[in-house]
Protein backbone atom coordinates (compact mmCIF):
# COMPACT_ATOMS: atom_id res chain seq x y z
CA UNK A 1 0.00 0.00 0.00
CA UNK A 2 1.09 3.69 -0.86
CA UNK A 3 0.17 6.46 1.11
CA UNK A 4 1.00 10.22 0.54
CA UNK A 5 2.79 11.75 3.38
CA UNK A 6 2.06 15.30 2.63
CA UNK A 7 0.64 16.97 5.77
CA UNK A 8 1.83 14.63 7.93
CA UNK A 9 4.01 14.40 10.87
CA UNK A 10 6.19 11.17 12.13
CA UNK A 11 6.44 10.73 15.62
CA UNK A 12 9.58 8.00 16.73
CA UNK A 13 8.98 6.81 20.25
CA UNK A 14 10.14 4.34 22.67
CA UNK A 15 8.70 3.41 26.08
CA UNK A 16 8.98 7.23 27.42
CA UNK A 17 10.77 9.25 24.94
CA UNK A 18 9.44 10.53 21.23
CA UNK A 19 10.47 13.01 17.88
CA UNK A 20 7.98 14.43 16.08
CA UNK A 21 8.84 15.47 12.57
CA UNK A 22 6.59 17.77 10.68
CA UNK A 23 6.31 16.09 6.48
CA UNK A 24 6.38 18.83 3.65
CA UNK A 25 5.94 15.77 1.42
CA UNK A 26 6.98 12.15 0.90
CA UNK A 27 5.60 9.18 0.54
CA UNK A 28 4.81 5.92 3.04
CA UNK A 29 4.95 1.98 1.52
CA UNK A 30 3.99 -1.10 3.08
CA UNK A 31 4.04 -4.52 1.95
CA UNK A 32 1.54 -7.29 4.72
CA UNK A 33 2.39 -10.86 3.33
CA UNK A 34 0.21 -14.30 3.73
CA UNK A 35 1.75 -17.32 2.81
CA UNK A 36 -0.98 -19.79 2.01
CA UNK A 37 -0.11 -23.60 1.62
CA UNK A 38 -1.57 -26.02 -0.31
CA UNK A 39 -1.50 -29.70 0.35
CA UNK A 40 -1.56 -31.49 -3.37
CA UNK A 41 -2.49 -35.10 -4.23
CA UNK A 42 0.06 -36.58 -5.68
CA UNK A 43 0.81 -32.75 -7.37
CA UNK A 44 -3.11 -32.50 -8.29
CA UNK A 45 -5.43 -29.70 -6.14
CA UNK A 46 -7.93 -31.74 -7.39
CA UNK A 47 -8.93 -36.07 -6.61
CA UNK A 48 -9.99 -38.44 -9.66
CA UNK A 49 -13.39 -37.69 -9.56
CA UNK A 50 -12.73 -33.91 -9.66
CA UNK A 51 -13.57 -32.91 -5.63
CA UNK A 52 -11.14 -30.31 -4.48
CA UNK A 53 -9.00 -31.04 -1.68
CA UNK A 54 -9.30 -29.87 1.17
CA UNK A 55 -5.67 -29.20 2.62
CA UNK A 56 -4.90 -25.92 2.49
CA UNK A 57 -3.86 -23.99 5.49
CA UNK A 58 -2.40 -20.85 6.48
CA UNK A 59 1.57 -21.00 6.63
CA UNK A 60 3.65 -18.79 8.66
CA UNK A 61 3.38 -14.96 9.61
CA UNK A 62 5.55 -12.25 7.77
CA UNK A 63 6.53 -9.26 9.34
CA UNK A 64 5.50 -5.64 7.89
CA UNK A 65 7.87 -4.12 5.74
CA UNK A 66 8.15 -0.53 6.07
CA UNK A 67 9.54 1.96 3.72
CA UNK A 68 9.34 5.73 3.71
CA UNK A 69 10.88 8.97 2.21
CA UNK A 70 10.44 12.47 2.84
CA UNK A 71 11.77 15.81 2.92
CA UNK A 72 10.77 17.31 6.57
CA UNK A 73 9.70 20.64 7.43
CA UNK A 74 11.03 20.63 10.81
CA UNK A 75 11.79 18.25 13.91
CA UNK A 76 9.76 19.36 16.51
CA UNK A 77 12.20 17.96 19.82
CA UNK A 78 15.24 19.07 21.57
CA UNK A 79 18.32 17.40 21.78
CA UNK A 80 17.76 14.02 19.92
CA UNK A 81 17.57 13.92 15.61
CA UNK A 82 15.26 11.59 14.66
CA UNK A 83 17.60 9.52 12.71
CA UNK A 84 19.14 8.96 16.19
CA UNK A 85 16.37 7.94 17.36
CA UNK A 86 15.32 5.24 14.51
CA UNK A 87 18.88 3.91 15.37
CA UNK A 88 19.47 4.42 18.59
CA UNK A 89 22.82 6.05 18.34
CA UNK A 90 24.14 9.35 19.94
CA UNK A 91 21.51 11.33 22.08
CA UNK A 92 19.28 8.18 21.81
CA UNK A 93 21.44 5.88 22.53
CA UNK A 94 19.91 5.44 26.23
CA UNK A 95 16.53 4.87 24.43
CA UNK A 96 14.79 1.49 25.25
CA UNK A 97 13.89 -0.77 22.59
CA UNK A 98 10.04 -1.44 21.91
CA UNK A 99 11.10 -4.92 21.02
CA UNK A 100 9.54 -7.99 23.40
CA UNK A 101 12.87 -8.88 24.32
CA UNK A 102 16.12 -7.33 25.82
CA UNK A 103 18.05 -9.59 24.02
CA UNK A 104 16.63 -8.79 20.36
CA UNK A 105 18.13 -5.50 17.66
CA UNK A 106 16.72 -2.16 18.94
CA UNK A 107 13.41 -1.47 17.65
CA UNK A 108 11.28 2.50 18.13
CA UNK A 109 7.86 2.70 17.24
CA UNK A 110 6.69 4.68 14.34
CA UNK A 111 3.40 6.82 13.77
CA UNK A 112 2.50 8.54 10.95
CA UNK A 113 -0.14 11.22 11.45
CA UNK A 114 -1.84 12.19 8.29
CA UNK A 115 -4.02 15.90 8.44
CA UNK A 116 -4.94 16.37 4.85
CA UNK A 117 -5.01 20.54 4.81
CA UNK A 118 -8.07 20.42 2.20
CA UNK A 119 -10.13 18.35 4.75
CA UNK A 120 -9.79 15.10 3.55
CA UNK A 121 -9.87 12.04 5.77
CA UNK A 122 -7.50 11.60 8.73
CA UNK A 123 -5.42 8.71 9.35
CA UNK A 124 -2.84 7.26 11.64
CA UNK A 125 -0.65 4.60 11.29
CA UNK A 126 1.11 2.86 14.07
CA UNK A 127 4.25 0.48 13.17
CA UNK A 128 5.69 -1.09 16.56
CA UNK A 129 9.05 -2.75 16.82
CA UNK A 130 10.13 -1.17 14.05
CA UNK A 131 13.96 -2.16 12.98
CA UNK A 132 15.31 -0.06 10.35
CA UNK A 133 17.23 -1.80 7.61
CA UNK A 134 18.52 1.23 5.48
CA UNK A 135 18.79 4.65 6.01
CA UNK A 136 19.88 7.34 3.62
CA UNK A 137 19.63 11.09 4.42
CA UNK A 138 20.89 14.31 2.69
CA UNK A 139 20.86 17.07 5.19
CA UNK A 140 21.46 19.59 2.16
CA UNK A 141 17.81 19.39 0.98
CA UNK A 142 16.23 17.43 4.01
CA UNK A 143 15.55 14.11 2.35
CA UNK A 144 15.16 11.17 4.21
CA UNK A 145 14.72 7.26 3.00
CA UNK A 146 14.14 4.98 5.18
CA UNK A 147 13.35 1.00 5.70
CA UNK A 148 13.04 -1.93 7.29
CA UNK A 149 10.59 -4.02 9.07
CA UNK A 150 8.25 -4.00 11.60
CA UNK A 151 7.26 -6.87 14.72
CA UNK A 152 3.64 -7.09 12.96
CA UNK A 153 1.60 -8.40 10.61
CA UNK A 154 0.06 -5.74 9.51
CA UNK A 155 0.02 -1.73 10.85
CA UNK A 156 -2.94 -0.63 13.30
CA UNK A 157 -4.81 2.36 11.28
CA UNK A 158 -7.31 4.76 12.84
Amino acid sequence: MQVDLRDATLTVSDTTNSVVVSIGEGNLTFSQKRAIEYKLDRGRIKDANGNIIDSVREGDESPCEVSFEFVWDLEKTSGVFFEDAIMGINDAAAWVSTGDDECEPYAVDLTFDIAPACGGQQRTYKFTAFRWESMDCDATTGQVSCSGKSNEVHPTVT
